[in-house]
């Protein structure tokens, strides 16, 4: 009998132990909402610092069509010769370029001494990636003052850049000996201008 009870009451305390199955989990979510934003952005490609070589159209090396020498230089009245300095650009946006001059000799290549000047233009055209438009077409005169010169504010070049953010464009310089001067002195002639570009 007292086994029997033994038996019973051991049962009965197994059945008053508390169950521990796997708790439950709670959880709860936010949402974030993040925001960012990328500016238009312009910059010239390295190496376009103003003490840059490659900012430099040698009188050497750098045009051509003449006959003197060097296809590089004037060699008659009547020669013209041309040059073309490219330019790379990074963009995501379309600038316009206007070009003006940047020390005493207005734009207009010079020969030191004498201040005799050569009949010089300029105009801005595509490179490889990117189109260019020009508000006035064809080569622009540094001597004219005035709509149609090459530093007039309404002498534009607006670039249409291309979609990998990298573009380019040719800067096409002009030069000539001026109507009238049959004899213009042997010498180096220069000039110093700048490209300025304007976005939004």
């Amino acid at each position: 009998m007292f086994k029997k009870s033994l038996c019973l009451a051991t049962l009965a305390a197994g059945l008053l132990l508390p169950t521990f199955g796997r708790a439950s989990t709670a959880t709860d979510s936010a949402d974030i909402s993040i925001t960012a934003s990328v500016e238009s952005y312009f910059e010239w490609a390295s190496g376009y610092k103003a003490s840059d070589s490659a900012l430099t159209i040698d009188k050497d090396a750098d045009w051509a069509g003449g006959t003197g020498t060097s296809a590089s230089h004037i060699g008659k009245p009547g020669d013209v010769i041309t040059t073309t300095k490219n330019l790379v650009v990074h963009t995501n946006t379309d600038p316009v370029f206007t070009i003006a001059p940047s020390n005493a000799t207005s734009g207009i290549l010079t020969e030191g001494g004498t201040n005799t000047t050569l009949q010089t233009s300029y105009k801005i055209v595509a490179g490889s990636a990117g189109t260019i438009t020009a508000s006035v077409a064809g080569y622009l005169p540094a001597e004219t003052v005035g709509a149609g010169g090459a530093f007039d504010g309404g002498s534009t070049f607006t670039l249409t850049h291309d979609v990998s953010g990298l573009s380019d464009i040719n800067l096409k310089v002009q030069a000539s000996i001026p109507a009238g001067i049959t004899l213009p002195k042997a010498a180096t002639y220069s000039t110093t201008i700048k490209i300025t570009a304007t976005w939004s």
